[in-house]
């Protein structure tokens, strides 16, 4: 799972009408500040964005353009959250409801701050929870403002590639994506083999290794076969788009056999690696290119990568028990490694990481073969080198509570809060167990755990997993 900041994400309204409900914040305000009516209209992000449309101009053009105004939400929004704040008078905050106009009165003054938190309504089969976006507007005594709100991306819900594997057999027909809300479960769906064959995609070939999401939510899987990326708008296969000769492509074939994918959702771009390449592409598949070798990796194949708020690159790659995370610019003349790799050779430290999250100024690693202590690390960057902060966790077979794993693999969905992981411990059962785990802190503060392993092989089931993991 892919995490990175959003800041100007931008291109269409949606303007609402009609106040549906909100807080009495805005009544405690005192009289003696004169109020500005504000109607906030919400952009969100385009369908097609390029890769080299992400300038300032282009996010505030689209605000004015009639393509801008025909496009729709990516999801149903079941409440809208305003939060407005300001030197003299604090906070206020109203809640509106899905649809509707959003208009409230704030008290007029300069560089008033709003926020607006956009949650998807339940049942949405959209992979996010919620919208977020920002801005800073000087409010006139007395007058209506219209106020722009760039949105994007803000949290995800539980999106893991459940493909399935018994590591003495084939791969199960049963594969599939699985998207729940919560560590409760609620609001189970799935993308299974059959129905992404009936989308299009070749009977047999549905193998998801990966997933991350753009700006409207949408995923972008990382399937480990001869088509090796698939787009889709929600968890239900909406406009499904595939690889072919002319979308995720080099040399006229699509690419095929990936491991991982990341969406920078800045800048309109999605990065993915098969084993030991590592390519570069628009979000509808267009412009893809092949990216200059990483210089530390070698033939070590690559597992997992992110991207940070200023568009740079963190992978990790393995081959045998040797470890690396490099960090790389792709904007570079040409691409290029940025300073020294972090290698790990024994199972004393990270020997077989799996994933990395970019969150904030800290990199994350789940690695699935670490021993005691070092089940999740937290490292920083700094003086083009890799360091570890701080590590916690341990790998048993028995886990019997809070930062005991079977082996943490994946990060499976974007949350301010924590962190969201598919444990998985691939073997021979009863050795062969499967869960989701989730929790705060390296602390391992409000530790939840869901599901089980999928003994039985059906990949129909509600809460059963069996992850694909390599240990």
């Amino acid at each position: 799972m892919k995490k990175t900041a959003l800041k100007g994400v931008v291109a269409v309204f949606i303007i609402l009408s009609g106040i549906i409900s909100c807080s009495d914040s805005e009544s405690r305000l005192s009289p003696l500040l004169k109020q500005t009516t504000v109607i906030l209209n919400i952009g969100l992000p385009p369908e097609n964005s390029g890769a080299y449309d992400n300038t300032i101009w282009n996010r505030i053009r689209r605000f004015f353009v009639p393509e801008a105004i025909a496009q729709t939400a990516p999801a149903a929004f079941g409440s809208i959250l305003v939060r407005v704040t300001g030197s003299d008078f604090g906070v206020m905050e109203q809640t509106f409801g899905g649809a509707g106009t959003i208009s409230l009165s704030v008290p007029s003054g300069n560089l008033r701050q709003f926020e607006v938190t956009a949650n998807v309504a339940p049942g949405d089969p959209s992979a996010a929870l919620s919208f977020r976006g920002t801005t800073a507007a000087n409010l006139p005594e007395g007058e209506t403002v219209s106020v722009p709100v760039i949105m994007g991306l803000n949290e995800t819900k539980i999106v893991a590639p459940d493909n399935v594997l018994a590591v003495s057999g084939p791969y199960n027909s049963t594969r599939r994506v699985v998207m729940f809300s919560d560590m409760s479960g609620a609001g189970w769906s799935s993308l299974t083999q059959t129905a992404v064959t009936s989308l299009g995609l070749s009977s047999g070939s549905f193998i998801p290794y990966d997933v991350s999401f753009d700006s409207r939510g949408r995923i972008y899987i990382a399937n480990f076969s001869t088509i090796g990326i698939i787009r889709i708008d929600n968890i239900n296969g909406t406009n499904f788009l595939q690889g072919s000769a002319s979308r995720f492509y080099t040399g006229g074939a699509a690419v095929s056999s990936v491991n991982t994918v990341a969406v920078d959702r800045i800048r309109n771009v999605v990065y993915f690696a098969t084993n030991a390449e590592l390519y570069q592409s628009n979000l509808d598949g267009t412009n893809t290119q092949l990216l200059p070798d990483p210089a530390s990796l070698g033939t070590n194949i690559m597992w997992g990568i992110d991207v940070d708020s200023a568009g740079m690159l963190y992978i990790v790659a393995r081959g045998g028990t040797v470890t690396q995370m490099i960090k790389y610019n792709p904007y570079s003349a040409p691409p290029a490694q940025i300073g020294s790799a972090f290698t790990v050779t024994s199972t004393a430290t990270p020997s077989m990481v799996f994933d990395i999250l970019i969150q904030g100024q800290y990199i994350y690693v789940a690695n699935v073969a670490g021993n005691a202590g070092n089940q999740i690390l937290q490292l920083a960057f700094s003086n083009n080198a890799f360091t570890i902060v701080s590590s916690n966790g341990t790998r048993t077979t028995t886990p019997t509570g809070a930062g005991q794993f079977f082996g943490a693999t994946r990060f499976i969905a974007i949350r301010n809060d924590g962190f969201i992981i598919m444990d998985s411990n691939q073997g021979t059962s009863p050795t062969d167990f499967d869960r989701v785990v989730s929790f705060n802190d390296l602390s391992f503060n409000a530790w939840t755990t869901y599901g089980s392993f999928n003994n039985s092989g059906n990949g129909d089931a509600v809460g059963l997993f069996r992850f694909f993991t390599q240990c």
